[in-house]
């Protein structure tokens, strides 16, 4: 999903691991840490802005997601943001967020919370496969609980994943 072309006053790079880094006229001073400003650049004045990306051919930044919702799955990189994107191209859902919970066989595996006008999981794996290879869809499709704050918590989402696929909590398939 691009998000446009850089801005006057701004630079972006392409670094390591396809991470954004960022350098500016805007940029903030940096974080306040014990007493001290921590400005958070590299030697050279990039901020590691914790995104991975890309240019496209029209020189537009691509996001692919964050770096540290990406997760292992028998031995294969998934960012959580890639099934969000596909989910939401799907007819009817408004809100996607992937989260990997424990898995014996492939040590995480993804588990999908939607908000959607109808809860059809088997409509949805049968789209995804289309677009997404086998390991990245989604074990399991919840429906998106109630969320206070801008946006849905990762971390708490992934907890309520855990609990109900352990059983400890019911939940629809």
């Amino acid at each position: 999903f691009t998000v446009g072309r850089v801005l006057a006053g701004r630079k972006i790079m392409i670094g390591q691991e396809n991470e954004i880094l960022v350098q500016g006229d805007t940029m903030f001073e940096g974080y306040v840490k014990s007493d001290r400003l921590d400005p958070s650049r590299d030697s050279n004045g990039w901020f590691a802005t914790g995104d991975r990306g890309y240019f496209d051919d029209e020189q537009r930044l691509v996001v692919l997601g964050r770096r540290d919702n990406q997760f292992i799955s028998g031995g294969e990189n998934i960012y959580p943001e890639e099934i969000e994107r596909a989910l939401l191209s799907l007819p009817g859902v408004h809100q996607a967020v992937v989260v990997d919970i424990p898995n014996s066989e492939y040590g995480r595996r993804p588990v999908a919370f939607v908000d959607c006008d109808g809860f059809i999981p088997h409509e949805w794996l049968s789209s995804l496969s289309q677009s997404l290879p086998r390991f990245k869809l989604p074990d399991t499709f919840l429906a998106m609980p109630p969320q206070s704050g801008l946006k849905p918590n990762r971390h708490e989402l992934r907890k309520l994943a855990a609990r109900i696929q352990d059983g400890t909590t019911k939940d629809s398939d």
